[in-house]
């Protein structure tokens, strides 16, 4: 699992330049999600999560978590020699439309998110940040390490998870 936080460069109309996070990219190498799967991962509580002493109900955990950081998230998987799915949730363009939940869409080619999706199978996207309280991703990052740290700390000194800041000018 890698995270990736992304800034880009805002100029203000005095001039003076600063950096603020605009996305961030959580990606995984692991088997990706079927369409039937990804059309159903942003959805609140579909299905049953509780079988094989798992806690909880499927769809909670993603799309409750996107919402409380990000107005937008998305999902991009492809299994095994698969063209890659899309699927995302809006908050804005609900509120705006009462547009329903799209069904996961086929991509003709990789997405364009700015990182090398070679060995990927997954990848979240949360932008408009506008939950997310720290503007810089180097704050994050360091909030980061040390929850990680505690609750994860053998995949973290595995390289099982990794995190990145990435800069972009924008």
């Amino acid at each position: 699992v890698d995270v990736h936080f992304c800034e880009q460069t805002i100029r203000a109309e005095s001039g003076a330049q600063r950096k603020k996070m605009s996305q961030i990219l959580v990606t995984d190498n692991g088997c990706g999600m079927s369409p039937e799967l990804l059309n159903r991962c942003l959805t609140f509580a579909e299905g049953s999560g509780s079988e094989h002493g798992r806690i909880g109900t499927f769809g909670f955990g993603l799309p409750n978590s996107s919402i409380s950081v990000c107005r937008r998230v998305e999902v991009y998987s492809r299994q095994k020699d698969s063209d890659w799915h899309y699927v995302y949730l809006d908050v804005d363009e609900i509120l705006a439309s009462a547009s329903e939940y799209q069904a996961a869409k086929r991509l003709a080619q990789p997405p364009q998110l700015g990182i090398d999706l070679h060995g990927v199978s997954t990848v979240i996207r949360w932008t408009t940040l506008d939950k997310c309280d720290a503007a810089h991703a180097k704050t994050l990052i360091r909030r980061a390490d040390k929850l990680l740290g505690r609750l994860y700390r053998y995949f973290l000194s595995d390289q099982k998870i990794d995190l990145q800041l990435i800069s972009r000018n924008l």
